[in-house]
């Protein structure tokens, strides 16, 4: 029996935070913080067969024209006119996210219930992705603060300022007890998370992608194609190599750096000294980001098909073959979810990637779902959030 993903979404409660305006092009990723795309949670190990609660409206969005799948370093860049909002987040009870029109809008939304816990405005800016550590919440916005908002006292923690960049076109990573925030043409902050003291900045007029940690590095990945690794204590420059400029956001496995290039190529460098350790070849070419997983890498195949391949050698190991091309996979628990264009969800086995179940969908503009303790959680484009098991 299949459960109809319905087309919809919502939310209230507004604080003022800061009133700066700023026109910006925002890159948003849509990784997880160690961008591996896993999630350290458990997903449905059967296809849910109940809404559990559907919110009331959250916004207004204006209408836009779907674009379809794109290069995988394009799939981040929305159009500089439209609305968006990013995938939810989830910590603890509470689902996050944050939604951009003429203003900027950060969601707290009760897991249990789908009710609005607080909405912050941000009077004429655009907001970041958030970032979540226990009861705080990380974001940047286009007047070039960062905040650390504690959402039980309902109060910033701390604010830092630079005027002279924006922080909204950060993907904030928070790694153990740092944070770190990309600040436009300028470079990457390292912050105390606890305390929002800069531990230090590494300066790149270059647009940069990532962070991502490997162990006691940090790896960027520049607009000029160069892969650099930073000293995660010090923010000294460790290597610097040159990879290209076609290339997505980094994701790290291990002492592994993954990048997915626009044609399709997958290549694998060294965390320890960057070199070239080996590039995809006679493998079907990627479409999608990726999700890395106890020594594989999944990702959506250009042709019909999930393919998973060896991390270390990049030879082919797993393939699940589909009617239609599909969309970046996401990793929960043991098993891998992924939406594909005949309007279904397939959940996988991490280890096979054969068919554990489907979903059928309404036939709409993919969703990306976010998964956690054994339910399914999607966001839809006209201002509703969802809750299924």
């Amino acid at each position: 029996m299949y459960l109809k993903l319905a087309t919809l979404l919502c939310i209230t409660l507004i604080s003022p935070l800061t009133t700066r305006a700023q026109s910006n092009r925002i890159h948003v990723n849509s990784s997880n913080p160690q961008r591996t795309r896993v999630l350290d949670t458990k997903g449905p190990d059967a296809a849910p067969t109940k809404i559990v609660w559907k919110s009331e409206k959250l916004f207004e969005r204006r209408p836009e024209a779907w674009t379809g799948l794109v290069p995988p370093s394009l799939l981040n860049f929305p159009s500089a006119m439209s609305d968006w909002h990013t995938k939810p987040v989830i910590a603890n009870d509470l689902l996050y996210f944050s939604y951009n029109t003429d203003n900027g809008y950060l969601y707290a939304i009760k897991r249990e219930t789908g009710e609005k816990l607080i909405v912050l405005k941000v009077d004429r800016n655009w907001v970041s992705l958030p970032a979540v550590k226990d009861n705080i919440v990380f974001f940047g916005s286009s007047g070039g603060q960062v905040h650390a908002y504690d959402v039980t006292k309902r109060g910033d923690k701390w604010t830092f300022e630079d005027k002279k960049t924006t922080f909204a076109q950060s993907d904030p990573t928070l790694d153990r007890e740092l944070l770190y925030f990309y600040a436009a043409e300028k470079g990457l902050y390292s912050f105390v998370a606890d305390t929002g003291a800069v531990k230090w900045f590494f300066k790149s007029e270059d647009f940069v992608r990532g962070p991502a940690v490997a162990g006691d590095r940090v790896i960027l990945l520049t607009s000029m194609g160069r892969l650099i690794a930073l000293d995660r204590a010090t923010g000294a420059k460790v290597w610097d190599v040159g990879v290209g400029r076609e290339a997505a956001t980094p994701s790290v496995l291990g002492d592994q750096i993954f990048l997915v290039y626009d044609g399709g190529t997958i290549c694998s460098y060294s965390a320890i000294d960057g070199h070239l350790q080996w590039k995809s070849k006679d493998v079907p070419r990627s479409g999608t980001l990726l999700a890395l997983h106890r020594g594989l890498v999944y990702y959506g195949g250009q042709g019909h098909s999930v393919i998973a391949l060896d991390a270390t050698t990049g030879a082919e190991k797993l393939r699940f073959k589909t009617n239609r091309r599909c969309y970046s996979p996401l990793i929960a628990g043991d098993l891998l979810y992924v939406d594909c264009d005949d309007h279904r969800l397939y959940a996988l086995s991490t280890s096979t990637l054969a068919e554990v179940w489907r979903l059928q969908e309404g036939k709409i503009s993919p969703v990306e779902q976010v998964y956690a303790d054994g339910a399914m959680y999607w966001l839809t484009r006209d201002g509703y959030l969802w809750a299924a098991r």
